[in-house]
């Protein structure tokens, strides 16, 4: 990547403490921050274990994300806030960056952000696109269990889908109910964690993708597309390569387009479903970095959170599309509870480059995302033999 140097009169503060905020950091590093790197950036969030605090404590700034002084005097002490993680509610967002007369930056701006701060609000935008999405209803919870199960029988087949409407991360918020019983069971477990709940029909997948891009209100930078596998509602792994058909790519490439006509501003990546007969849906937004795209830090030429770091600091974005070399990005989970763990990974034939990322998280525990491995293709059969090397890979390492 080519050297950088960002604006030295900026501050930019990052509104969460985990390891995206850990690889945003990083990313200013790489693009040439000064020494004294506190009075550049600085990172705000309420885990004293968080992956900031144990490698750059002297960024991190322990608070809660509740309304309080603390969290506006964060915001307001800095030029820009980056948010990186949908945890803080709109409305608390409104107080703090609405009419306030330290014109600090939010990145996303809060416009964008309000279309993805629950999936609620994420489904009716893509709809107000015709960007098609699997149908969906979202819970009357004020009526009887009985009542929303009968009503859902008559209304959906199963297996159905049920999701919280905000705050479900990591398979934490998506269940699949079989059969009545457990469409009961999943029911009342979210309603007890008192959120929206959303149920939507289930698809037969062929396959899983997903895309992002970056505006900074001039130029559009698109990410690569990349190939996606679940497990338990877990993205395990990521592909640059694929060989979908040309009526999959048009729609996808419709799809972004679209999304990015609306001039969203900031960073957006988006999940979509394939079907057997090639029809594709949208699934989710994420408005920040995301998951699917951390194969960037070392298959492109920039990676996603260069280019975040670069709007934060000024610096232009150029109109194009990352083109990535053949990879694939393992999610490395954690296999058991430990504070003492450490990643060994199983031969791989030579011919591959792997970068191993850990991301300094003070404990494991099973499920958990600790790390991420980039396995680069040099020389074998990039389509059809990196995901194999990746499935190995997933299923071999220890933690």
């Amino acid at each position: 990547m080519n050297s950088i140097h960002p604006n030295r009169d900026i501050k930019v503060g990052i509104l969460g403490d985990g390891q995206l905020a850990l690889m945003l950091v990083e990313a200013t590093s790489r693009l040439g921050s000064i020494k004294n790197s506190e009075k550049t950036i600085s990172v705000y969030g309420p885990d004293r274990d968080s992956p900031i605090s144990k490698k750059f404590p002297e960024l991190h700034l322990n608070g809660t994300y509740h309304n309080s002084k603390k969290l506006q005097d964060f915001c307001h002490s800095c030029d820009v806030i980056i948010l990186e993680n949908e945890f803080i509610q709109s409305e608390m967002l409104k107080k703090i960056f609405v009419n306030n007369i330290s014109h600090t930056k939010l990145i996303p701006s809060l416009s964008s952000y309000e279309h993805f701060s629950n999936k609620t609000k994420q489904f009716l935008f893509f709809e107000s696109l015709e960007i098609p999405i699997p149908s969906w209803e979202l819970v009357d919870s004020k009526k009887p269990l009985d009542e929303i199960i009968d009503h859902l029988e008559k209304t959906f087949f199963y297996p159905l889908v049920i999701k919280k409407s905000s705050l479900g991360y990591d398979g934490m918020g998506v269940k699949v109910a079989k059969n009545k019983s457990e469409l009961g069971e999943i029911l009342e477990k979210f309603s007890w964690q008192s959120c929206s709940i959303i149920v939507q029909k289930f698809l037969y997948l062929k396959a899983e993708c997903a895309q992002g891009f970056i505006f900074d209100g001039e130029h559009i930078t698109f990410l690569p597309l990349v190939q996606t596998w679940q497990d338990n509602g877990i993205c395990h792994m990521t592909s640059s390569t694929h060989s979908f058909s040309r009526k999959v790519y048009e729609k996808i490439s419709t799809y972004m387009d679209c999304l990015a006509s609306t001039k969203l501003r900031g960073m957006f990546h988006f999940e979509f479903f394939i079907t057997h007969d090639d029809d594709v849906y949208i699934n989710e937004g994420a408005p920040r970095p995301h998951n699917s795209q951390h194969l960037t830090m070392d298959a492109c030429e920039e990676s996603q959170f260069d280019l975040l770091m670069k709007m934060a600091f000024g610096l232009k974005l150029a109109t194009k599309t990352l083109i990535a070399l053949p990879a694939v990005m393992v999610n490395i989970l954690g296999k058991r509870e430990s504070e003492n763990y450490q990643l060994k990974l199983p031969q791989l034939p030579e011919g591959v480059k792997i970068y191993p990322k850990l991301y300094e998280k003070k404990s494991s525990r099973k499920g958990r995302k600790m790390g991420h491995v980039n396995i680069i293709e040099t020389t074998i059969d990039a389509a059809t033999s990196l995901p194999l090397l990746g499935e190995k890979l997933f299923s071999e390492y220890e933690l």
